[in-house]
Parts: C-alpha cells; structure tokens; sequence
C-alpha cells in the first residue's frame, strides 16, 4: 500500500550494481567529533562488529562486562550485514580496572577508555562509509557517467530521503503506526513506541522531498525556511535575493521540511501550501494527528543532502564509493543517485562469506 518509487534529483542512474556481496563490501565507522576524556565513571568501547545487529553487541558487551543490558548505551545502530565500528557506554565504576581486552565470535573493541559521562542517542558526528559496488559492465563510457554522477551530487548534493529500513518490512513501522494512532493496538514497549512514531514522521518527510521535486520546487522559494550549515538554527525568508541563493549554493544555508508534531509550520507561501497539501490525504492526515495527539513538537530538516567528500576508484569488478554523512542521514540516499543497486543481503538464500 504504501511502497512507491521516490523521484530522482538527478535523473535515473544508468548504472546496476550489486551491494553486501560480502560483509567487508560495505563498511561504517562513527565519528565522534571529540575524543572520550579517559577519566569518570563510564566506560567508552570502540567496537568492530560483523554480521550482528547493535543491540545484540550491546548485550554480549554487558554480560562480559558484568553489566545489566539495560544499561547499555550507544549512539547509533549500525547495519548487521556489513563491517562496522561504533561506539558502546556503560557505567562502569572507577575503583574496577579496565578490562585488558573485550571480544566476542563476531566483535572486538578496538579501545577501551573511561569518560565523564554516558553516550547517548546521537552523540557522534557522522558517519564514514567504504561501500564496493559490484558492476560487471564499467567500461569507459559507465566510468564517464558515474563521474559526471559524482560531479553533479557533490555539487548539488542528493535528496536527504529517510532509507527504507526506517520503515520496516514492505512499511509495516507505518501500518503499525496508523493501528497505534486509531487504538487498534496498544503499544507499551517505549522503544518499539518510538520506532512506529519516527517511521510515521519520515514517511511524511519523504513525501514532502517528493511533492517538491515532482513539482520542479527542489530550490529555495519564497516562504521556504531555512537551516544554517551545522546547526539547528532556522530561519523564514520572505524574499529570495542575489544573496541567499549564493549562500544556499555554497550549502552555507539548506532549504527545510517539517518533522511534524505539534506547534504550526514555519513556512509561508508556496511552500506552506504544499506542506498543507499533506492534511488533504486521509492516510498522512491519520499520521500527522496521531503525532501531533502523541506530543511531539514540530521541528525542521534538511530536505538537501551535501557530500563535498564524495569519491569514487574502480576496482577489478565494480567500484568503490567513499563519503561521509551527518548523524542521521542515510547511505542509501546516496547510492541510488549513483547506481541502480540491488542488496544481495535481501536474496532468501543470501549467505555471507
């Protein structure tokens, strides 16, 4: 029901390809942005993990460290079918010494150091990804496409769409949250709560994202507000002069959608109408009333993706991309901008070497 096909900023990829081939195919590493203190009551592990989700980790992590999982923290989740490095926290009291040395069949922490404080959800900077692209056919002309690809996306960068695994299997995080909304099911485990209110909240998103591009408004218009590069800081503008379309051209400033709850749009104009114009379908009216009913504020995201470090080298089958994404932006965003990928992890009889 709700599966679509999100429109291209810069047109289908000429190129197919094939992902997760083997886990090292695609590999992740937080950065936090600073560097743990060394001293305090929390203990700070920097942890290689393959072919294991996060929270399993976090609880091996526990039960060797002689610590209720419940008390583990982390940043962010990492893909299971991949090589990974991210960070884990736990309280850990000053008088133990630090364990020598933590691993497990599938994960090894790779520092172990104290802090001051616990990590929480959203702590690091961003993310860095090595991900090889499978693709039989690169011969020159493939290899002038990608480049103008390349070229174009570092440029004017990708659409920040919310990757489908915020959605749950064939969207079911959105049937759940409709069925949550209407009372039809009653949800009382905090984090799956939270799953079903996030996916209702970047299915909207998307749409917005969409609409724009669809409609040929993927560019700053009058009403838009915008964000400031590496803050949180918005603004509303009235007027799109000389100046602001210099400064959104240098990605010192990035158009906004809603994240929706409660409280009223900032837009105006144009582009208040068409974040309105989401009220009008029964389905994302049932969405925005269930989030603004479950108290969460409206807030505002890039609607634009930069990746000024984007790069790409061939390899003997396929490619190599390599870039790096704030905290909460998705690599396949990225990907489908570049090639028409296929993710061998999804196949039934899918194996990893």
């Amino acid at each position: 029901m709700f599966e679509q096909q999100y429109p291209f900023l810069h047109g289908k990829p000429e190129l197919n390809g094939t992902i997760r081939s083997r886990n090292s195919d695609f590999y992740v590493e937080e950065y936090l942005g600073f560097q743990p203190s060394g001293q305090g009551e929390h203990l700070w592990l920097l942890v290689e993990k393959e072919n294991e989700n996060t929270q399993y980790v976090a609880n091996q992590l526990a039960k060797l460290l002689g610590v209720q999982p419940k008390l583990a923290s982390y940043s962010g989740k990492k893909d299971k079918y991949a090589v990974t490095r991210q960070w884990f926290s736990f309280p850990f009291p000053i008088k133990k010494s630090l364990p020598p040395a933590i691993e497990g069949p599938n994960f090894k922490a790779l520092i172990i150091t104290r802090h001051d404080k616990k990590l929480k959800t959203g702590t690091h900077k961003a993310n860095r990804f090595e991900i090889n692209v499978q693709c039989e056919a690169l011969d020159e002309e493939s290899e002038l496409h990608l480049q103008h690809r390349v070229n174009a996306i570092t440029q004017q960068g990708v659409p920040n769409y919310f990757g489908e695994q915020r959605f749950g299997h064939r969207f079911g995080n959105i049937e759940k949250a409709l069925a949550m909304f209407a009372n039809q099911i009653k949800v009382k485990d905090r984090n799956k709560r939270g799953m079903y209110l996030s996916a209702a909240r970047s299915f909207l998103f998307n749409h917005i994202i969409a609409q724009r591009i669809n409609q040929d408004m993927f560019k700053p218009l009058c009403g838009d507000v915008f964000m400031l590069n590496g803050s949180h800081s918005v603004f509303c503008a009235d007027n799109i002069d000389d100046d602001l379309i210099t400064r959104h051209q240098a990605h010192d400033i990035q158009i906004t959608g809603p994240m929706w709850g409660e409280g009223e749009l900032k837009t105006q104009g144009i582009p208040l109408e068409l974040e309105k114009q989401l009220l009008k379908d029964e389905v994302m009216s049932d969405l925005i009333k269930g989030l603004e009913n479950a108290r969460l504020k409206q807030e505002r995201r890039s609607l634009n993706l930069f990746i000024p470090n984007l790069s790409f080298s061939r390899y003997d089958h396929g490619f190599t991309l390599k870039f790096e994404l704030p905290t909460g932006c998705f690599a396949t965003s990225v990907l489908r901008e570049i090639v028409n990928y296929t993710d061998a992890s999804k196949n039934a009889d899918f194996t990893q070497q």
